[in-house]
């Protein structure tokens, strides 16, 4: 009889044990995901801000006249759009991953998420750079006609300057955001591999 007790004991310790070591990937888990969405909801607090500078500015300061200057503000106003809306769809998706769970299905969306991230940081992001690379070349013409040169190329340097400064800031948050995101998905990994199977609530 004291054998029998000792067993169930014993077992009830390891199972105390395992739902305290899943509680504590659970919450790295949640804390490796608020941390990609803060960078996010950061992302488009700076890009809606940016918006609303470029369009105010070309609204109220020098709203331009030529097709292809207004060609061009649609492309730089679009990029900004668009890669807003790219930062709220990824917070919706972040918000579907069921952390907590030990499923397959749950290291999938993880992993997904993970592969989503990886293109928006890469050619997605590219292509929106570039477009408002050109949006900004395509001002040029009509801007020379009532900028005298020394500012234009003056306006040229700076804006090739500060895209520079902000790459080297954006690829910092990249990377921190990457590697919480790498984080999410090894520890959703060791959740599949707790041998209680079992769903931990949300």
């Amino acid at each position: 009889m004291d054998e029998l007790s000792n067993q169930w004991k014993k077992a009830r310790t390891q199972l105390k044990t395992t739902t305290t070591d899943s509680t504590q990937l659970v919450g790295r888990a949640r804390q490796r995901q608020r941390s990609s969405q803060y960078f996010q909801l950061g992302n488009i607090l700076v890009l809606t801000i940016t918006l609303i500078g470029v369009g105010s500015f070309f609204y109220w300061v020098a709203p331009v006249r030529e097709v292809l200057s207004r060609v061009g503000v649609v492309c730089m106003l679009g990029g900004l759009l668009l890669r807003i809306a790219i930062e709220v769809w990824s917070i919706y998706k972040s918000r579907k991953i069921r952390l907590g769970t030990t499923t397959l299905q749950a290291t999938q969306e993880a992993v997904g998420y993970y592969s989503f991230r990886k293109r928006v940081h890469g050619p997605v992001t590219l292509s929106i750079v570039g477009m408002y690379i050109l949006g900004f070349y395509l001002l040029t013409p009509e801007f020379s006609l009532y900028i005298p040169f020394n500012w234009m190329v003056l306006m040229h340097v700076s804006f090739v300057v500060m895209a520079v400064f902000l790459f080297v800031q954006i690829r910092k948050g990249i990377k921190k955001e990457m590697k919480s995101l790498a984080e999410l998905i090894e520890i959703q990994n060791d959740l599949q591999a707790t041998p209680t199977g079992t769903e931990l609530d949300s």
